[in-house]
């Protein structure tokens, strides 16, 4: 009950020490500890940790709660903490340059949809186009294989497993004799476990518009099914 409510009356944000709203109040729930803080500070602490769960505020909600994506971040609303997730309040993950992004990206950022084991994230992605990824390592799949993310495709993924999902999802195969539908599953309920916004099939439709994305999770199965088949494949050639 304490880690549901609003524990500190600070008007001011704990890192940058700037005056924040009531209502723009976000923390993650996986970061330890788990102070509230600003939008700012939450997306440049969380540059290298997109998977995180997070919580924002009132006039967040009521944008987001138009758009439902990934439900999983979350947000004070004068009542309680809101979910909503890093992609949606402006995280862009750089892929291939580090830590920092790259001057001269091979293309503009768009929208990856990635199984973690906190649930499926949809993030926007900018990958590195500079000298640091000279020759095959500007190709977008092996940028996203050196940050630990197996793309479901060679050419322009649109959908990626991260390693530590697909060994989590081995050893239970093993040890627990858990399905890879019912994992798939869990992850759904992770993501939205209310189903408010059933997953649909098919590639996210983006506004003419605007970037934001219209529907929620996507259904993933049968790409993740086949990348399990491939991430056993290739730990029994490695052997």
């Amino acid at each position: 009950m304490r880690l549901d409510a609003k524990l500190s009356s600070d008007s001011t944000c704990p890192r940058c020490k700037e005056p924040i709203e009531e209502t723009d109040i976000f923390r993650c729930v996986d970061c330890i500890p788990m102070h509230p803080e600003c939008k700012a500070c939450t997306l440049a602490r969380h540059a290298l940790e997109p998977f995180h769960r997070v919580e924002v505020s009132n006039k967040y909600y009521h944008y987001l709660s138009n758009s439902k994506t990934d439900l999983r971040c979350q947000n004070w609303n004068g009542v309680f903490w809101e979910r909503t997730s890093l992609g949606k309040i402006g995280l862009v993950v750089n892929l291939g340059h580090g830590a920092g992004q790259c001057p001269f990206p091979s293309s503009s950022p768009r929208q990856v949809q990635v199984l973690d084991i906190h649930g499926i994230s949809t993030l926007t992605v900018r990958f590195c186009g500079c000298s640091l990824s000279l020759g095959r390592n500007s190709q977008q799949y092996i940028q996203m294989l050196r940050s630990r993310w197996f793309p479901a495709t060679v050419g322009s993924p649109a959908t990626a497993v991260t390693f530590r999902c697909l060994d989590q999802v081995c050893h239970l195969n093993n040890q627990g004799k858990i399905t890879g539908y019912d994992y798939y599953e869990s992850l759904m309920h992770a993501t939205d476990n209310v189903e408010l916004d059933p997953p649909k099939v098919g590639s996210p439709f983006i506004s003419r518009t605007t970037i934001e994305l219209k529907s929620v999770v996507q259904k993933r199965y049968d790409e993740f099914m086949r990348l399990i088949r491939l991430w056993k494949h290739l730990h029994l050639l490695k052997r």
